[in-house]
């Protein structure tokens, strides 16, 4: 296959693109939880944010994280949803 295509195909990642996480400070926490329905960056940040400040949204609710949290974020989600503004830009609750 071309390399064009098979790049193009990926998402225009190589091998050489990848980067090696393992070292990130706090990685091990975010993947010792168990992914859920959303999050704290998934409520409270655009999708194009960077991910480095989805991570530190992540580290903040794996410090806070409880089952009065889990469902204000289940609620808050809904309420995004009914509104429509997953692909607002500004303030979506």
């Amino acid at each position: 296959m071309a390399e064009g295509v098979e790049t193009a195909r990926t998402g225009g990642l190589r091998n050489s693109d990848v980067l090696d996480i393992s070292h990130v400070p706090g990685y091990e926490k975010r993947l010792a939880v168990t992914p859920g329905l959303t999050g704290l960056a998934q409520v409270y940040l655009p999708g194009d944010a960077p991910r480095r400040k989805k991570f530190r949204y992540d580290l903040l609710y794996i410090r806070n994280k409880s089952f009065c949290l889990d469902i204000k974020l289940i609620l808050l989600s809904f309420l995004i949803t009914f509104k429509g503004k997953w692909e607002y830009r500004g303030k979506k609750v």
